[in-house]
Parts: C-alpha cells; sequence; structure tokens
C-alpha cells in the first residue's frame, strides 16, 4: 500500500481511510480486520524504505562507475535544493538507471556559489565513502558557475578527478541556439515571434466570450475549433506546437483580428500583426526551420542511454543545419577533405541565392503569390531574406561555440553499439580506457587483463545478432519496434557474463549522460510530491525519502502491486513503524 501511495504521488493521511476502507469491504477477512497502517505508520515506512534504497545505491556506487547529476532549484525559501542523482546499472532491472542520492539542502548568502555547492557534493560523498575515480560524468546546466573553465563546479570536479566529463545540456543549448536566432530575424523584420505568441494566448486566456467570437470565426473558415496554445520559453519544444497550430488556424485568427474592434493597445498590436501580409511569411519559415533543432532535441530527451549515438547524430544536424543556407558544393568540399563543421565558412559568398534558402516550400509558393498579387513588396521580400540568412548563421554559429562537435571521447565510444561493433577497432577501446585511466587504472597497468579484453571484443565482433535471444532484444526495444532502436545497456547487460571485462568497460561510457533532461524530469517529480497542498512536506524527510524510493522502483517498470520486497526488508519496515510507536507513546506519556 505505502508503494502504492509512493508511486501515485498520494498524500500520506489517504491511508487513514484506506486502512477502514479495507477493513469494511473485507469483513470476512481476518487479515483485512487486523491490517493498520495509517499516516504515522505510513511515513514511517517510507523513511524505511528511503533508507534501504539509499544504502543500496551507496553500495553499488563505491563498487561500480556511476555519473553525478546536479541542479539547482528555483526555491524562494530559506532552503534551496541542490538534488544529487546518479546514473548508475541496475542490476535488479539490467539497465542504466536514473537513481535519487539527496536533496542536498542549502542555505545562506553563498548557497548559490561554486564553492558551497561543490563543497556540499564533496562532502556528502565522503561521507559515505564514495570515491571520484569511480565518477564517470556531471550533468550540469550551462552556467558559468556550473561549468565555467575557473571557479566553478567543473573546476573543483577536474581537481578531484581528472578525467571526468562535464556534459553540459545539449537540449539547453539547441534551445539556445533557435533562440538567438529569433532574436536576430527580430532584429532584422521587427517581428518577435514569442511576443506573438505570448500575445495571441493572452489575448484569449481569461474571457469566454473572446473565445466563443473566435469559435464563431473558425467555424467560418470551416476550422474546428482548438484553444490556443501558451508559449512558455522555458519548455523546448514550446515554440513549434504555436506556431504549427496558428499556422493551421491562420485564416480564423486573421479573421478574427481584422473583423473585431477593441479599443486594448493589446488588441490593436495584434490586429497590425494580422494586418500585414508578411506575418504569415514569417509563421510559415518557422514552421519550416524549427524542426531541424526539435527533432534533435527530441532526441537528447530519451531515457536510455544514448551517449555513443551523439557524435554522429551533432555531425548529421550540422549538415542539415548548413544545408539551409550554404551552397552544396562547399559543404561536400568540407566533407571530402575530411573537415570539422566548426571549420566550415558561412561567409556570404558561401550561401545560397535567396529562393535557394531552406525556408519551406509553403513559405516559398506564400511568398511568390502575395509577390504577384501586390500583398508585399520587393522590399520586403528582401528584408525577409535577410533575415532568414541572418537568423541560420546566428544559429549556426552558436551550436558551432558550444556543442561539443569534435569530442574524441564521443567519437571512440561507439564500440557499445552492438549493431555496430565491426565497424570499430580495439583501438577504439584502447582510446576509452585511456581517456578514463583512472577508473580503468587495472587494465592499464596489468598487460594480462588488457590481452584478456582483446580476446573477449574479437569475440564480440564476431557474434552475429541470433546470438542474443530474441526475448533479449524485446526486452530492449525503445519506442516503435520498426524502428530498430534498441537500449544497448540491456544487451550488454545479457553479454557481462560472456565478456566480463569489456562489459564493465562499456557500461562506464554508458552512464555517461547525453543530456541534462534526466534531471529536470527529477524536478518535475520533486513539484508533484511538495505542492501547495503538501507545503509542510519536510524537505530532508520525507521528500527525501519519496524520491529515493520512486526511482529506485519506478512505475513504468514495476508496478505497485507486483513490488514484492524482501523478507530482510519487511521486517526492517516492521521495526521502524515499532520504534516510532514507542518514540510516539514516550512522548504522550
Amino acid at each position: 500500500m505505502v508503494m502504492l501511495l509512493i508511486q501515485h504521488n498520494t498524500f500520506f493521511n489517504i491511508s487513514d481511510h484506506l486502512c477502514p476502507l479495507i477493513s469494511n469491504e473485507f469483513k470476512g477477512s481476518q487479515v483485512a480486520q487486523s491490517f493498520s497502517c495509517s499516516r504515522t505508520k505510513t511515513a514511517a515506512i517510507v523513511n524505511c524504505l528511503g533508507d534501504h534504497f539509499f544504502e543500496e545505491l551507496k553500495s553499488d556506487m563505491q563498487e561500480m562507475p556511476y555519473s553525478l547529476m546536479l541542479d539547482g532549484s528555483n526555491d524562494n525559501g530559506i532552503q534551496k535544493m541542490f538534488p544529487i542523482t546518479v546514473r548508475i546499472f541496475d542490476v535488479n532491472f539490467s539497465r542504466i538507471m536514473m537513481k535519487f542520492l539527496d536533496l542536498n539542502l542549502l542555505e545562506g548568502r553563498d548557497a548559490s556559489t561554486a564553492d558551497v555547492m561543490f563543497e556540499s557534493v564533496d562532502n556528502f560523498l565522503s561521507e559515505n565513502d564514495i570515491r571520484w575515480d569511480h565518477c564517470m560524468a556531471i550533468g550540469l546546466d550551462n552556467t558559468n558557475v556550473n561549468i565555467g573553465d575557473h571557479n566553478s563546479i567543473k573546476s573543483r570536479a577536474k581537481e578531484k578527478n581528472e578525467d571526468i566529463v562535464i556534459a553540459g545540456c545539449l537540449c539547453h543549448i539547441l534551445h539556445n541556439a533557435s533562440g538567438k536566432a529569433a532574436t536576430t530575424f527580430s532584429e532584422v523584420t521587427g517581428f518577435d515571434v514569442e511576443d506573438h505568441c505570448v500575445d495571441v494566448f493572452y489575448w484569449f486566456d481569461k474571457s469566454s466570450k473572446r473565445k466563443s467570437i473566435l469559435k464563431e470565426y473558425y467555424e467560418f473558415c470551416d476550422t474546428e475549433y482548438e484553444g490556443v496554445i501558451k508559449f512558455i520559453s522555458t519548455r523546448w519544444l514550446c515554440l513549434e506546437l504555436c506556431i504549427n497550430q496558428e499556422v493551421r488556424k491562420y485564416e480564423g485568427l486573421k479573421s478574427y483580428f481584422l473583423s473585431e474592434n477593441f479599443p486594448d493597445a493589446h488588441f490593436k498590436r495584434l490586429r497590425r500583426s494580422y494586418t500585414n501580409p508578411i506575418t504569415e511569411i514569417y509563421l510559415l519559415f518557422y514552421q519550416a526551420s524549427l524542426p531541424c533543432f526539435t527533432n534533435f532535441n527530441k532526441f537528447l530527451q530519451r531515457e536510455d542511454p544514448v551517449i555513443y549515438q551523439l557524435y554522429d547524430l551533432q555531425q548529421h544536424f550540422m549538415h542539415k543545419l548548413a544545408s539551409k543556407f550554404i551552397k552544396p558544393e562547399i559543404i561536400q568540399k568540407q566533407k571530402l577533405e575530411n573537415k570539422s563543421f566548426a571549420d566550415l565558412d558561412v561567409s556570404l559568398e558561401n550561401q545560397k541565392d535567396d529562393m535557394s534558402l531552406g525556408i519551406g516550400p509553403l513559405t516559398r509558393h506564400t511568398l511568390k503569390r502575395l509577390l504577384e498579387e501586390g500583398e508585399i513588396d520587393q522590399t520586403e521580400v528582401d528584408q525577409f531574406f535577410d533575415a532568414v540568412q541572418a537568423f541560420f548563421v546566428k544559429a549556426y554559429k552558436y551550436c558551432v561555440q558550444w556543442l561539443p562537435l569534435d569530442d574524441l571521447f564521443m567519437k571512440h565510444c561507439i564500440f557499445v553499439d552492438f549493431k555496430r561493433r565491426t565497424e570499430v577497432s580495439f583501438a577504439h577501446i584502447e582510446q576509452t580506457i585511456t581517456h578514463f585511466k583512472r577508473i580503468h587504472e587495472t587494465l592499464m597497468s596489468d598487460p594480462s587483463i588488457l590481452n584478456a579484453v582483446e580476446d573477449e571484443f574479437i569475440d564480440y565482433q564476431a557474434m552475429n545478432e541470433n546470438d542474443i535471444p530474441q526475448t533479449i532484444w524485446e526486452a530492449a526495444v525503445v519506442g516503435d519496434i520498426r524502428d530498430n532502436q534498441h537500449r544497448m545497456d540491456i544487451i550488454w547487460g545479457y553479454l557481462k557474463p560472456k565478456f566480463p571485462a569489456l562489459t564493465e568497460i562499456a557500461l562506464s561510457v554508458l552512464v555517461i549522460p547525453h543530456s541534462n533532461a534526466g534531471e529536470e524530469r527529477v524536478f518535475s517529480t520533486i513539484r508533484k510530491n511538495k505542492t501547495d497542498f503538501r507545503s509542510q512536506l519536510q524537505l530532508g524527510g520525507s521528500l527525501n525519502a519519496i524520491m529515493r524510493v520512486k526511482m529506485a522502483v519506478p512505475e513504468q517498470l514495476m508496478a505497485c502491486y507486483t513490488w514484492e520486497p524482501s523478507k530482510e526488508l519487511l521486517k526492517k519496515c516492521k521495526s521502524a513503524t515499532r520504534e516510532y510507536n514507542e518514540k510516539h507513546s514516550s512522548k504522550n506519556k
């Protein structure tokens, strides 16, 4: 029952009524009549489970490679949450999992400094005998206090273990790239797409009357009514959704703002926008351009470990982005000469002519039609293309500056992909071992072990896919089976008995995060539990325990009604409730 409450983010005080309900519904059952687990006992069990899974995780971190994920909260209370989550291989579920180590509460005027934040993590690891040598990477947001070269969490972590990979959040980088490009576009055209989406939403947001009138215009335009999607600047995929909806409903919205009349400056601003035919061109351009960023961003939000795919996918993304505005022969030459996309010359002489830019067929056709009909003039067309070029150049340069395009570790770690095992050589393994020399110190110092790794690698390369049981492949499927995407951590979990040394290296790679999206999901889970209605939930107590349990036994892998605690854990929980009752009764005397 306690696992039910935890997995479904339910208030503990529900157990005050749930227990009598069970007794009343099953009056013929002696077990049901003796069942008792109200909120106080529930809280004691939750804390006991939290301690159990913490000890389990601590033990694994003392023996196995892991990565830390750190992200500060935006709380406005005295205490600031700086949660520590861990990516580590779970032998029970045979996969890399995100687990919750601690809420890591900070307070004081210096709580947001790199010194205090890192010291809190370092002290926590030291107190629990967890070595930095086993840490493969730290996932952080892309701020100076986190990843700056000096006086940052990065610089302090490198002092503890120089091999640590500092994994900035690529999702944020892509989001920022499109955002910076949109700002450049607005500087040329005067059209700010984010402000426009915000204006449209808030004009209708609080008014049933306005929505009803809009519905009439939609029906007149043979369009089904939909509520306007709210644009939120911090949500990575939100803008594309807003624009796609507005393009679908453009005629209805345009009819509304051109036909209705309100004195508000807000309304007049929107009317000016819809009166100008070029606005439709701007929206169509964004509809055609944003998927280049959002499709890659969606991939980066996958929960399964895909660090080994990141190098090739970055190259594909940069190729796609460059192809939208750079002449194909320039890109071909760059690839033939085996030069990095970071060195691509994006100056004007290498850019496509206006009508060849990647603005989307519908954008191009609409632009031609409006020009031919006299709705827009050549000056507006030229300004639009100047903005398009500025958009792509800004986005490309930002990605070159911030994406790890030429990271050698990412280039070499593709050996963990079973499907590409014949494309690599043992040199890829050696490069990975050398990169993480501290955790693989034994391999580097003992030639006999390194020879054994090579023997395992040779056998690994000679395997067929059908050497792995179909049940394992089915368990490893990601998404639709037709996509032929599989979790390599599950594959290596199966291969571990056959290739123990090689698996150790592979799993040390797979724990490295490909983005910080997992940490964002952790905060989402925290918010589902620490709500306005549970504002008194103890951060360092019950909330800490809830998070440890939820992430150790995720609902998607094991439903609450299928989880079976061990006999030893049951004894611990019973002892915890007994101790709580004894303390509680002694206070009342």
